[in-house]
């Protein structure tokens, strides 16, 4: 009676995995990444793959062959890919066929499947330059001399006997360093 819990579910998802899509069903090398992925996927041990051999340097491993190892050292083997021969990676099908629970040595070896190399991070980027602070003192002489022209035209409007408005300035520094910096400016006309 097997043991294992049915990982179906499992084996779909990698056969989804677009990362797969090119894999040849004929190709056994290629369908042992699929194993090698549903392994990696349920977090490895107790899960890991038939070795033919008991050699490390070949590790000739079966292409389609999910072990789970037992506590007593034996271990159920498991078919989980069905299709074969020439023809698209769409040929191959998810099972969980359970092939029976075997000592070491009797049908294959358990083999542990490594983990999937991480790519190196990317080298850091070069720090930001630093940015001089913002030099305001010409916005701070563009905004009195538009005061004074104000005062100006406030005067001119006095002696022509008109009644105004506060007239309100708005507007934004020239962009500098990624970021611009907005403005308002309320002057009252009656001189208030």
């Amino acid at each position: 009676m097997p043991f294992a819990p049915n990982v179906l579910p499992i084996i779909r998802g990698v056969l989804a995995d677009p990362r797969f899509f090119h894999i040849d069903p004929s190709a056994e090398v290629e369908r042992g990444q699929i194993t090698d992925e549903v392994v990696r996927r349920l977090g490895g041990r107790p899960w890991g793959r038939k070795d033919r051999d008991k050699n490390p340097e070949t590790h000739n491993n079966s292409d389609d062959a999910l072990c789970y190892l037992l506590p007593d050292g034996r271990f159920e083997i498991y078919d989980i890919l069905i299709g074969l021969g020439k023809g698209s990676p769409r040929d191959l099908f998810a099972a969980f066929s359970y092939a029976g629970t075997f000592a070491d040595g009797e049908n294959g070896y358990f083999r542990d499947v490594p983990p999937r190399e991480t790519p190196a991070p990317p080298p850091a980027s070069p720090a930001p330059p630093i940015v001089p602070p913002l030099d305001l003192a010409p916005l701070h002489e563009a905004i009195a001399q538009l005061d004074a022209q104000v005062q100006i035209l406030r005067g001119e409007l006095a002696a022509l006997g008109v009644r105004t408005s506060p007239v309100t300035i708005t507007g934004m520094t020239g962009r500098a360093y990624g970021h611009a910096h907005a403005f308002t400016v309320v002057l009252d006309t009656d001189g208030s």
